[in-house]
């Protein structure tokens, strides 16, 4: 019996075709690997056909539509079909209480608000449109809570843009997404919940710890190696900085090749579809 493994991260930009307004397809493959115990890795292209959306924005909608799609496959696997709870314009409290639960969260979000509170972080400077970013994790770090955010944006293309999975404080994806969902109310926000597939009866893919939880050591050991990666994550940025001959290469380099531009996301309406 295989384990669960973890969650590969890939940007929006995978495919040139599409990336400028991928960030929900990735995030619904995000959703799909978490829930399949990353036995199900869809490309962008796949997600597109299964959405029924060859181009464009997508919508929180469509990401469930097409986990759905996977049944067949996860049947395969010896799993229950893949689902995503889709909550739409509801009190934020609902999100946050799945993001505390362990749940994999995909929250819909004004970009603005997080390149203004958080620039260090932000996938791409000065965009101000909408956006979807996976959720999963959560830690205590100098008297605030902080959230691990997947955020397709970040793929380290430039010096000052991050790589991979990050550490947002948890009031800037509050905050981030009741203003996406503004026009519905405030204190509203939007998101799609994914658990973890239940095994069928019989042989297939089940959890590493199926018949009992993971021992405290365990846990100590697995968040003692994630922030081991937080810290050469951070390396990596110091180094590729260091690599730049001079800002004036770098803004050469920005005008001959100009970054690709997310197009945002689309809004579900308020009330459930």
């Amino acid at each position: 019996m295989k384990p669960f493994r973890p969650v590969r991260f890939i940007s929006q930009f995978a495919d040139p075709k599409t990336g400028a307004s991928d960030c929900g397809v990735v995030t619904t493959i995000f959703a799909i690997d978490y829930a399949s115990g990353g036995h199900i890795r869809p490309t962008p292209a796949e997600i597109r056909k299964r959405m029924g959306i060859p181009s464009g924005p997508t919508k929180l909608s469509d990401q469930a539509a097409a986990m759905a799609t996977y049944a067949k496959e996860a049947k395969k696997l010896g799993l229950r079909p893949l689902t995503m709870e889709k909550l739409l314009a509801r009190p934020w409290k609902e999100v946050r209480e799945a993001i505390a639960t362990g749940d994999w969260v995909n929250v819909q979000l004004d970009y603005a608000v997080v390149d203004t509170a958080i620039p260090a972080l932000s996938g791409q400077k000065g965009y101000e449109g909408h956006h979807s970013v996976s959720v999963h994790g959560v830690r205590e770090r100098d008297g605030r809570t902080e959230v691990r955010v997947f955020d397709p944006l970040a793929n380290g293309r430039f010096p000052d843009i991050p790589r991979g999975p990050q550490w947002w404080p948890l009031a800037v994806v509050r905050d981030a997404a009741m203003s996406f969902a503004a026009e519905a109310g405030p204190g509203l926000a939007s998101a799609g919940v994914v658990k973890r597939s239940e095994p069928l009866e019989g042989p297939g893919v089940v959890p590493a710890d199926v018949g009992g939880t993971p021992t405290a050591k365990l846990r100590e050991q697995l968040e003692a190696a994630e922030d081991r990666i937080d810290e050469l994550e951070d390396l990596i940025g110091v180094l590729r900085t260091a690599l730049a001959t001079s800002s004036d290469l770098v803004q050469e380099i920005d005008a001959a090749v100009p970054p690709p531009v997310d197009v945002g996301n689309a809004v579900d309406g308020a009330a459930p579809d």
